[in-house]
């Protein structure tokens, strides 16, 4: 059930990305398509933290182990891959990591609690370093717009009069 679930969810995605590169955009869609994006990476969260229900033996401390480990790795990925939206890094992050870390609190096993902290550490960590990777995206986009501004800005003071804005001597010889 769990895996049928995991592939509609990445065809879902998959067919999205496919429609949103390959249709014509019109100047008001972004948004539209802004949230699709978010509710997939909702769900595909939903999908990874349900396998605590689905894949996550009572009795098998090593298969619990490696479902930890799976969700865990693809929680620190995913920081880096959705840093561009800290919204949508938490869509993920949460429903993804929060199942895992409650059911681990709640195991009777003498190591799962401890695992539990260090899986809800873990999830400080990406939220932490997610926060400054978004914050390091937008400076660095800021920047890049600033810079292509002040070169326009510069083009065209040395073709034109900054007084009248007229074309000056130099873009008269140019032409």
């Amino acid at each position: 059930v769990w895996y049928a679930i995991l592939l509609v969810v990445t065809f879902s995605r998959s067919g999205l990305h496919y429609a949103y590169r390959h249709k014509p955009q019109d100047p008001g869609s972004s948004l539209r398509w802004l949230n699709l994006f978010k509710i997939g990476t909702l769900c595909s969260g939903i999908t990874w933290g349900s396998t605590v229900y689905f894949l996550f033996p009572a009795r098998e401390p090593v298969h619990q182990l490696l479902v930890v480990l799976a969700v865990c790795i693809l929680s620190m990925g995913s920081f880096i891959l959705l840093a561009a939206s800290f919204r949508a890094h938490l869509l993920f992050l949460v429903p993804a990591m929060g199942p895992v870390i409650v059911r681990l609190l709640l195991l009777e096993a003498s190591s799962s609690p401890a695992m539990g902290i260090m899986v809800g550490l873990l999830f400080g960590m990406c939220y932490v370093a997610a926060r400054r990777f978004n914050k390091l995206i937008k400076e660095s986009l800021t920047r890049l717009y600033e810079l292509e501004r002040a070169e326009a800005v510069i083009e065209f003071l040395a073709a034109h009069d900054s007084l009248t804005g007229l074309p000056n001597r130099g873009l008269l010889i140019d032409r």
